[in-house]
Formats: C-alpha cells, sequence, structure tokens
C-alpha cells in the first residue's frame, strides 16, 4: 500500500455471503535522511599497518555494512573494502547510505644508509 488513509478489508464465502471489516486509518511515514559515512580528514585510504577513523553521519539509529549489531558511531577501518550504514528510525522505515570505499596504500621501499 502506496498511500495513506482508511483501509478495509471484504470476505466473501464460498455462497457469495460478505462481511466487511472495521476500517483502520493507514499513515505513511518518511523515510530517514539518508545516512553517510565522513572522516576526519576526507580521506578513504590509509598505509598498510595503519587504519581509518569512519564516522557515522546519521540524525537515527544505524548499523553499519548490513549487520544490525554493529551500532556505533565510529569504525576503524583496518581492512580495505566497501562500507555502509543503514539508517533506521523508532518506526523501521530504513535508508541505506551509499557505498564509501576505502582503500589501502602500500608503503614504499625500505630506505637504505
Amino acid at each position: 500500500m502506496n498511500n495513506a488513509g482508511k483501509v478495509a478489508v471484504t470476505a466473501v464465502n464460498e455462497f457469495n455471503c460478505s462481511t466487511v471489516s472495521d476500517s483502520v486509518e493507514v499513515k505513511t511515514r518518511a523515510l530517514p535522511a539518508q545516512p553517510s559515512i565522513i572522516t576526519e580528514n576526507g580521506a578513504n585510504a590509509y598505509c598498510i599497518g595503519d587504519s581509518l577513523l569512519l564516522i557515522a553521519d546519521s540524525e537515527v539509529n544505524h548499523y553499519w555494512n548490513g549487520d544490525g549489531t554493529i551500532t556505533v558511531d565510529s569504525l576503524w577501518a583496518s581492512e580495505p573494502g566497501d562500507y555502509f550504514i543503514v539508517a533506521i528510525d523508532d518506526f523501521g522505515c530504513s535508508n541505506a547510505g551509499e557505498i564509501f570505499e576505502v582503500t589501502e596504500n602500500p608503503l614504499p621501499e625500505k630506505p637504505t644508509l
């Protein structure tokens, strides 16, 4: 159902007799704002052996990478890959953010003296 309004259901039996349920008011709710991932310095990469702090920019409850158990406001990315947030409001309406790709940069060759 895509529209708000009153809804009732009609039941018809094998004798073509029918009865109508009481009506109920159905409300539509807007999705929560689309969340995003930000970093302190705007970077999306880190060097091997390091990590990158990802910060959730969301006005409602959220979880990381589709895992409903990871609900922290920030996350240290120590593996390259795609990260995303799903915002979920008090009514269970959800909205997924865009993918934030984290890359791992190689270290330069060790200098010799």
